[in-house]
């Protein structure tokens, strides 16, 4: 079960397994944080394909942070492992998967890999 913040505001940080249900996880806490928000079906969607991406290619089991912060006018979501590397991977794949980043490159306004231990991405307010 997550823990969702007692106080809901910004910063807000989250730990979690990297296992196949944490995707869900991230988003339960994300929706919480910005319900309010215009664009929080682009943050629930891009959270929850990085951390899929985290779960998919980093160590199993290891935790993952979940952290929402406001920078100027956006909000920026970030999701990193503790132990590992956040695998990258750009190529435009055939068939089913490949997609994540696509994907959070289209429904964000900005996206980046912070020294390869975790991804982030920004929504416009």
């Amino acid at each position: 079960m997550t823990y969702l913040p007692e106080h809901r505001t910004i910063p807000a940080m989250l730990h979690l397994p990297a296992v196949p249900t944490a995707a869900g996880e991230a988003r339960l806490f994300v929706r919480a944080i910005l319900k309010e928000h215009p664009r929080v079906d682009d943050a629930l969607l891009s959270v929850s394909e990085l951390v899929t991406n985290a779960v998919r290619h980093g160590p199993e089991g290891e935790e993952l942070e979940v952290f929402i912060d406001r920078r100027e006018s956006a909000i920026r979501v970030s999701v990193h492992q503790r132990h590992g590397t956040f695998r990258i991977d750009r190529t435009q794949r055939q068939g089913v998967g490949g997609l994540g980043l696509t994907i959070v490159e289209k429904a964000s306004d900005a996206w980046g890999v912070d020294n390869e231990t975790g991804a982030w991405f920004e929504i416009q307010d």
